[in-house]
């Protein structure tokens, strides 16, 4: 049943709420050799047909790989309670990275992953949001990236 959850939700969401902004904050993991850790942060604009655009700035890992991506998803959503609201969402991620090579010069590496988010929302106020948010970007050789995410949200 576990596997079935995000299928499900994908299928049977509806539009639950208008159009929302949210501002994203929190630490990602490069799952490589090293575990690199950094500050990660970015935005997302979702529209009410559950359909989200957004950037994410992987930060600074000590690999000395600088990662910026935009992403185009699509959002499923439940209210498991009058306030809280679950979702998943997953959709291509496309990043420009900047790497520092060996003779301190620098290079751009374009990279494609899959982008799969896990959601947890509280409705504090009126049309204002809070929410914990995991992700996971899945690139096409084995370096993936988590991320752990703090969440404001507005509807409008």
């Amino acid at each position: 049943m576990k596997l079935y959850l995000p299928l499900i939700l994908l299928v049977t969401s509806q539009p639950l709420m208008a159009a929302s902004l949210s501002i994203l904050g929190g630490t990602a993991v490069q799952n490589s050799v090293h575990n690199d850790t950094s500050t990660s942060y970015g935005f997302e604009y979702t529209t009410n047909k559950n359909i989200a655009l957004g950037y994410l700035n992987l930060g600074h890992p000590s690999t000395k790989v600088k990662g910026d991506g935009i992403f185009l998803s699509y959002k499923g959503q439940v209210k498991v309670t009058k306030n809280i609201i679950a979702s998943i969402e997953s959709g291509p991620f496309v990043s420009a990275n900047t790497v520092i090579n060996t003779n301190q010069t620098y290079s751009i590496k374009y990279n494609t992953a899959l982008l799969i988010s896990v959601d947890l929302s509280y409705n504090v106020y009126d049309t204002y949001n809070v929410g914990i948010r995991g992700e996971r970007l899945i690139y096409q050789y084995p370096t993936d990236v988590d991320i752990f995410l703090l969440k404001v949200s507005k509807s409008f």
